[in-house]
């Protein structure tokens, strides 16, 4: 079942337009078109019964559709359609989301105030004819003075509502086709609820930005001319909201975060119950990857990342891409080929602070030198090396210095296996990295590079060899 949501026509109103038929275009060449239309509408006091609403579409139709879904009383058979319930619900979800997060996930959100108050023009004087009458402070200018268009990638996707707080523009999915990434969206043009694709981390955080605006709900409510009923219903909403951010939490460290303002200058209306988001704060910050090193070596912070690398990690631990936390507002479905392309302090726009990043590849050379009957006595042995000198082959660790300053030569032994296939003509290394891991708990993941023919350097056992380190045990 539709549900169109349109002005009235207003009854007895002079000046009214004729229409010789409804639903059918008519052609108007009368210069005072728009003032006979402005005389024509029903006024915001008389388009309550929203369920009832028709004739032209009207501009405030969003906020309107969202006040419907989130206030509908699903005891009640109110032929609210079910799937576009949802859909609202899940929208709305992800708008306060973007919001709490904006310092988070690093979001470029921005806002432009729309103030009809001071417009006269016939176009402006339809908008405020229109307009609805009932807001959470009770106060109907908040309708013409308080309202915002919200910006995300410079592309509108919300208005601020004084009766939801938020709801979605007009054909934004359409604007935002292909745009539009988790957690936010699954099939990048449509908002969703956000709370299955969001890491932990930033479920704690969006409990406390709502939990605060459970809060400031209450304080509203108190207020002289505040709509009681109204305001009840939206914090139910709300209320609601936190049960299933609770529900999803793997471990709450609530304490860990605390609110700053957002910078976006919401402050007319009821906007200002937005203004707010969790603050950004790298020292609370768990990443899944990275390296675990040994005592002594603490100065040395790295996450190791590529985009194949984390996807397949997060496969690891079960968990999905976007609940992998890789730093301070990143999550595994982030890391993409561009975002890595800043240098090693820098993931897209976020700058690391006090920690870089390294693909595994980096530890690696491009070559690998195999020594034909070569072997070397005395020397730690790792993993596969038996296997090499069976087939009367010795290599050279085909490491680079960083990943010898940062674990020991008894450790890379231990962790590093090569292997020579004489059919193939190849070489696989492979290490295992010791990471943070994504369940708290220290976890490893393997790395393997394949040395093909023309990676493979051959030297005979008549030309000398040294492998100084750190091969060699002193």
């Amino acid at each position: 079942m539709a549900i169109p949501i349109l002005p009235s026509i207003a009854k007895g109103k002079a000046n009214r337009l004729q229409f010789n038929q409804f639903g059918n275009w008519q052609s108007h060449d009368d210069a005072d078109f728009l003032e006979k239309f402005i005389g024509s509408l029903a006024e915001g006091n008389d388009i309550a019964d929203v369920g009832n609403i028709d004739s032209i579409p009207n501009i405030w139709a969003k906020p309107l559709l969202f006040k419907m879904a989130l206030f509908d009383n699903p005891n009640n058979d109110s032929g609210f359609v079910k799937g576009l319930k949802d859909r609202i619900i899940g929208e709305w979800r992800a708008l306060l989301a973007m919001f709490a997060l904006k310092d988070i996930r690093h979001l470029n959100l921005m806002v432009e105030h729309i103030d009809l108050s001071t417009d006269n023009s016939p176009l402006a004087e339809v908008f405020k004819t229109l307009a609805p009458h009932e807001s959470l402070d009770g106060e109907s200018s908040a309708w013409v003075s308080g309202i915002y268009i919200v910006y995300l990638n410079r592309i509108p996707i919300a208005l601020t509502s004084p009766l939801t707080l938020v709801s979605t523009v007009a054909d934004y999915s359409e604007n935002f086709k292909g745009r539009l990434n988790k957690p936010w969206s699954n099939d990048k043009s449509t908002l969703i609820d956000p709370i299955p694709m969001l890491a932990n981390d930033d479920l704690v955080a969006l409990k406390v930005w709502l939990e605060n605006l459970q809060s400031n709900l209450q304080s509203l409510r108190r207020s002289q001319n505040a709509n009681a009923a109204l305001i009840n219903t939206l914090k139910s909403c709300v209320d609601s909201y936190v049960e299933d951010v609770e529900r999803n939490l793997e471990n709450d460290n609530s304490g860990s975060f605390t609110l700053q303002d957002s910078g976006l200058a919401l402050y007319q209306g009821m906007a200002y119950l937005l203004r707010d988001s969790v603050k950004s704060n790298v020292v609370n910050t768990t990443s899944a990857v990275q390296l675990v090193l040994k005592a002594g070596r603490e100065d040395k912070k790295l996450l190791l990342i590529s985009p194949e690398m984390v996807k397949e990690f997060a496969r690891q631990e079960r968990v999905a891409p976007e609940r992998l936390a890789i730093w301070n507002g990143l999550c595994a479905s982030d890391i993409t080929e561009s975002s890595l392309q800043n240098g090693p302090a820098q993931i897209g726009s976020v700058h690391l602070e006090g920690i870089e990043f390294r693909r595994p590849e980096d530890f690696f050379q491009e070559d690998i030198v195999l020594i034909d009957g070569g072997e070397f006595p005395n020397s730690l042995e790792f993993g596969g090396a038996r296997r090499l000198q069976d087939a009367s082959i010795a290599a050279i660790l085909p490491i680079k210095v960083e990943l010898a300053e940062i674990f020991s030569p008894e450790e890379i032994c231990k962790r590093l296996t090569i292997e020579y296939d004489q059919n193939k003509n190849t070489a696989t290394v492979t290490f295992i990295f010791p990471l943070t891991g994504a369940n708290g708990k220290e976890s490893k993941f393997t790395f393997t590079k394949t040395y093909r023919d023309e990676n493979l350097i051959y030297v005979f056992k008549e030309i000398p060899v040294v492998e100084m380190w750190p091969n060699i045990r002193s």
